[in-house]
């Protein structure tokens, strides 16, 4: 069975470590948990930008034009 977490080590500019630390105070959350939904939003973000990026490419693509227009 495969683990659900792995440990990761992160190093992290002084600031940016305070402004966490805040942030999970201010919200009663754990400092992890904070980062883990900093990765997963940063990571939802960009597959979203690269499937937009894709769809931009293939609007001037002849091929993927004639296969759409094809029906």
């Amino acid at each position: 069975m495969e683990a659900k977490y792995i440990t990761h080590t992160l190093k992290l500019p002084i600031i940016i470590r305070k402004h966490l630390r805040k942030y999970a105070n201010k919200h009663n959350k754990k400092e992890c948990d904070v980062m883990e939904e900093i990765v997963t939003n940063f990571i939802e973000e960009k597959i979203k930008e690269d499937f937009a990026d894709s769809c931009r490419r293939m609007k001037d693509d002849p091929e993927q034009k004639f296969l759409a227009e094809a029906g």
